[in-house]
């Protein structure tokens, strides 16, 4: 029997591949899904800990998710809620 290596396999342009397109969007969803249900955790309670524990997640990893969506809104240049309530107590 025939088994084909790994050098014969064609070469997938990871910038053009259906698949990476489509986990780019995945990925881009997720994080749009994230940010709003942190904003709106922050709404509803008083302090991050109040919005950490409505997220079912601790005050530290809260605090961890914040810096991420806030180096992101630097990184992108958007205008992002949730960076601006990341400095917060």
């Amino acid at each position: 029997p025939f088994v084909e290596s790994a050098t014969h396999a064609p070469a997938i342009n990871e910038e053009t591949s259906p698949c990476t397109e489509a986990s780019s969007a995945l990925d881009d969803g997720m994080r749009n899904q994230e940010r709003r249900l942190i904003e709106d955790a922050l709404k509803a309670g008083r302090t991050k800990k109040d919005a950490a524990q409505i997220l079912g997640i601790s005050p530290r990893t809260l605090r961890y998710k914040l810096a991420r969506l806030r180096d992101d809104a630097i990184a992108t240049g958007s205008d992002n809620t949730v960076a601006g309530m990341s400095a917060g107590g």
